[in-house]
């Protein structure tokens, strides 16, 4: 028996479709595991992770996130930079997005890291994330609540919010100690957490009722000290302060963690195309282009009309034409039957 062999080099058939696709659509973002991304992060150069992990880090969303650290070049990521800002610089987004966004972020994050307790505060997150709010301070009702504050962004809302319908967005603050940073109150926190020390009341509600009007002492205030014979306390604000408590705790927890934790909404149309732009990021939504080397092993049997082919290193893709795969072996090393070429 005679034996020859010869060589094929296969380009596969997705290489036409795949170029094909590619000029019309998107390249897609590739999604990344947590250990990819802190891998990638931990990669970047110092001043790009320190611009990712602490500037923008409230208000970066998890697709800008993961296309910047994939980025291979610093020009890449100075374009990025650029568009980020550019999307939330639109005209007609809601407060506190909009044309001059860049500046004012920036003096947002100064403003919390002097005036508002610093960056990691509760207060300072909230300046951060949704700007200089309007203040109403209560300070005729410092011996019946921990020096409240309501905070208002009239043209935000909540999670909890009827889509399409705008309203404005309020938080409660308060100081567990006197002069001490502001602290965010919420449902989960008991609402004698809200209470001065000697305001000889239960609950907030007991503060809203008029002056000299009698209520039952309970517990000796919230810090359990009450003089003997004292009055349980009250201020012109605190049904105004009552109402606000009743506010927030209508809408829940859950939306008062959103209000502190989720960047203001942008659209990320068009993220897909900036990535299009950068020939090192990887390709989500391609196919994987083989070229593939058949060795194939062409045996002459004496009888002309038995010639075979065994397919000895390669991968189930389609044979160029002249060659057919044994519909009786579908595996790679299978026979495959040599035919004459069209």
């Amino acid at each position: 028996m005679k034996a020859r062999t010869l060589t094929l080099f296969v380009v596969a058939a997705f290489l036409a479709t795949t170029l094909a696709t590619r000029s019309v659509a998107a390249r897609a973002i590739p999604k990344l595991s947590a250990k990819e991304r802190a891998a990638k992060i931990a990669a970047l150069p110092p001043d790009d992770r320190k611009w990712l992990e602490e500037y923008v880090a409230p208000i970066i969303l998890e697709d800008e996130r993961d296309l910047f650290i994939q980025l291979t070049e610093p020009h890449q990521r100075e374009i990025f930079r650029e568009e980020f800002w550019q999307r939330r610089e639109q005209a007609g987004l809601a407060d506190p997005l909009g044309p001059g966004y860049r500046n004012r972020y920036a003096n947002f994050r100064e403003a919390a890291a002097t005036e508002y307790d610093g960056l990691t505060s509760d207060a300072g997150r909230v300046v951060i994330i949704h700007g200089i709010p309007i203040i109403q301070e209560f300070r005729d009702c410092n011996e019946v609540f921990r020096s409240v504050e309501t905070w208002t962004y009239p043209n935000q809302s909540g999670a909890s919010a009827v889509q399409g319908v705008q309203r404005e967005l309020q938080f409660l603050f308060y100081r567990p100690s006197f002069g001490g940073p502001r602290k965010l109150w919420y449902p989960a926190i008991p609402e004698r957490e809200l209470l001065a020390p000697s305001s000889c009341l239960g609950s907030a509600q007991q503060a809203c009722r008029p002056a000299g009007a009698p209520t039952v002492a309970s517990g000796g205030g919230a810090g359990g000290f009450c003089p003997n014979n004292a009055a349980p306390q009250t201020c012109d604000a605190a049904c105004a302060v009552v109402a606000t408590i009743e506010r927030i705790k209508a809408r829940g927890v859950a939306d008062i963690a959103v209000a502190m934790s989720t960047p203001p909404p942008v659209s990320t149309e068009g993220l897909d195309k900036l990535a299009e732009r950068f020939a090192t990021l990887p390709d989500a939504g391609a196919k994987p282009l083989y070229i593939v080397v058949w060795q194939v092993s062409t045996f002459l049997d004496p009888q002309p009309n038995n010639l075979q082919a065994t397919v000895t290193n390669g991968l189930p893709l389609s044979l160029p034409r002249t060659y057919k795969r044994s519909a009786a072996c579908p595996r790679p090393e299978c026979l495959y039957e040599l035919l004459p070429t069209p």
